[in-house]
């Protein structure tokens, strides 16, 4: 019976294969191949373990017979798949489930530079090492390299799914790196309430009674509102928020209450919501419809975004993001460096302390699942002192209970 583990002899440059057996000039391969019959296809696979090391050869050859053993399938010619031919059917497959594909693309980007011509089957656990280091160097982040490491444990189930590639003992999920832990931003009620007082637009007026014009700072009401929409809700700035139009929003519904919503497609599960409004939100969004109204009238243009740059050069476009508006009130606000994305776990902490249901909670923030939702439930140290103060209260009957209860729910609104 022929060896299932083995150095095949090989000729040199220009040789026959007969003629150099015959003259004694054969050459041993350096990595070791392996020979076993495929029962389902009733075929001899032939092919190289990768490695010069007996030890990691003879574990190639059990796993690749257990896999035969089992009934998977053989790919012949998988060993000619690259990671260039699998980042294709990555892209493809991202369109037709309709994934957000400028995410892949960067990821891609990254792993394209150090795999692009490599084969599949060719990829060792070396590899990924000097992949994650080289990444390391370059800044990227743990949670990052991680993110991109997925993919690459994406192409191989995937390869495999279309039969592509055969089955690898390469785990790439197991060269993951420890990410810090997640971020515990949020603002309290001053912290919010000052910022807002500093987000201001800059706008070019004409000093009155002389010629000459300066700039001058004036109150930014529109991205108060959807600082105020974020906050409240948990919504998205960038992809949620800031895309809103009029058309979302009904004033009359929910008995006069009104009610705002998002299209299904429009958020990152794609889910659609539908949120009724707080007294004081749809007060704020009536007086955007207000100036909306004033600058179509003075403008002659039909604006369709309820955040619309209604003066300067972008006049009539919608407002696509006000980051440096936004870091100078955080500044100015003494809370520098503050994530726009702190207000979705505020919403989350403020709705959790209010006692809002919380697959209620999680229907109006958009999440799908309790395990992130958790992650999004920040206690603050303002809470810690609230509790403390509750627990120093006598409250031995239920509705000393519920009095205490109240009162907390009223701190954190």
């Amino acid at each position: 019976m022929a060896k299932e583990l083995f150095k095949p002899l090989y000729s040199p440059p220009g040789w026959k294969y007969a003629d150099a057996k015959a003259a004694g000039t054969l050459r041993e391969s350096e990595t070791y191949w392996i020979r076993l019959w495929d029962s389902i296809q009733k075929r001899t696979i032939r092919e190289s373990t990768g490695t010069n090391n007996l030890e990691a050869a003879r574990e190639y050859l059990r796993k690749k017979r257990g896999a035969l053993d089992s009934g998977k399938p053989y790919v012949k010619g998988a060993s000619k798949v690259t990671f260039g031919d699998m980042a294709t059917h990555l892209r493809e497959d991202c369109d037709s489930n309709n994934q957000h594909r400028p995410t892949l693309d960067a990821r891609l980007a990254h792993l394209s530079d150090a795999f692009g011509n490599r084969r599949m089957a060719t990829l060792r656990g070396a590899d990924i090492t000097a992949y994650r280091a080289a990444r390391q160097r370059t800044g990227a982040s743990a949670g990052t390299i991680n993110r991109e490491l997925q993919t690459l444990a994406r192409a191989f189930t995937l390869g495999r799914k279309l039969e592509l590639i055969n089955e690898t003992t390469l785990q790439v999920r197991s060269y993951r790196l420890a990410e810090a832990p997640p971020r515990s931003g949020f603002f309290e009620p001053d912290q919010f309430s000052s910022v807002l007082a500093h987000l201001t637009h800059l706008e070019v007026h004409t000093v009155e009674g002389a010629k000459r014009r300066k700039k001058v700072r004036v109150p930014a009401h529109d991205l108060r509102l959807a600082c105020t929409i974020a906050y409240r809700l948990g919504w998205r700035m960038q992809s949620e928020v800031l895309t809103l139009e009029k058309r979302q929003i009904d004033l009359g519904a929910s008995g006069g209450m009104g009610e705002i919503r998002l299209d299904p497609g429009q958020t990152k599960n794609d889910d659609g919501r539908i949120v009724v409004l707080r007294p004081d939100l749809r007060t704020a969004i009536m007086e955007q419809l207000a100036r909306l109204d004033a600058f179509q009238r003075a403008s002659g243009r039909v604006v369709r975004y309820l955040f619309t740059h209604t003066v300067g050069e972008h006049a009539g476009e919608r407002i696509r993001d006000f980051r440096r508006a936004w870091a100078t009130a955080c500044r100015a606000a003494g809370v520098p460096g503050r994530l726009r994305h702190d207000f979705r776990r505020t919403a989350v902490r403020n709705m959790v302390n209010a006692t809002v249901p919380e697959r209620v909670a999680m229907k109006i923030t958009g999440h799908r699942t309790r395990s992130i939702f958790d992650r999004y439930h920040i206690v603050s140290p303002g809470d810690l002192q609230r509790a403390a103060h509750l627990m120093t209260q006598d409250t031995p009957t239920a509705n000393g209970r519920d009095s205490a209860r109240d009162a907390m729910r009223k701190q954190t609104q």
